[in-house]
């Protein structure tokens, strides 16, 4: 594990566009989707621009840093929160990026204003039983929401893979690596801080 492996290779961030020695939450997803569609794409670099920036264009000021602004501009992924949970989710207005303070997490010039939509924590028991009646892809990514938050402009705090709803793939910063967990031990143990999730499909 390691917070915020990839970068642009220049300054602010000279991380490497991809790489795969380590990852975070966000790389987990970002890689996987890159290499699934490298092939199509031109190459694992041509795919993680596609998977990571606005337009395909490089650079600091154009990587996707809301998990929820990726899934509506990218489209290796789809926001299919209401299209599972329906009338049962929760909806936060959110103004991205601006913080309470009128701060911005990410040092840009860029703000969006967004409904983030997610499943009350008390509905999460019932992935499993939605996955087998054909609710929820067999990977379906899972975007972690404490609300908080959302009034301070930050959408998600966490992003993995949930495989048949019953099984988390995640990187870990507790543990230091990428690990499986069964959902509803996670639930139970390091996801008891979030109050909802975001669910979305990979393409």
């Amino acid at each position: 594990y390691e917070l915020g492996p990839l970068g642009e290779e220049a300054p602010p961030d000279t991380q490497p566009v991809i790489a795969f020695a380590t990852s975070d939450c966000a790389v987990l997803n970002l890689v996987s989707a890159a290499l699934a569609h490298a092939s199509e794409a031109g190459g694992e670099r041509a795919a993680m621009a596609i998977a990571n920036y606005r337009g395909g264009v490089i650079s600091y000021a154009t990587r996707f840093h809301f998990t929820t602004d990726r899934l509506d501009s990218c489209r290796y992924y789809r926001d299919i929160t209401r299209k599972v949970a329906g009338s049962e989710c929760r909806s936060r207005r959110v103004e991205l990026n601006r913080r309470a303070d009128g701060s911005r997490w990410i040092p840009i010039e860029w703000s969006r204003a967004r409904d983030v939509v997610y499943v009350p924590r008390a509905l999460a028991p019932r992935f499993a039983r939605w996955f087998d009646e054909g609710r929820l892809p067999e990977a379906t990514g899972v975007a972690f929401v404490q609300e908080p938050l959302l009034a301070d402009g930050l959408d998600v705090v966490h992003e993995s893979l949930l495989w048949k709803g019953r099984t988390l793939l995640h990187a870990s910063s507790r543990t230091g690596r990428v690990v499986t967990i069964p959902w509803e031990e996670y639930l139970a143990g390091p996801g008891r801080k979030h109050d909802g999730f975001v669910l979305f499909e990979y393409r």
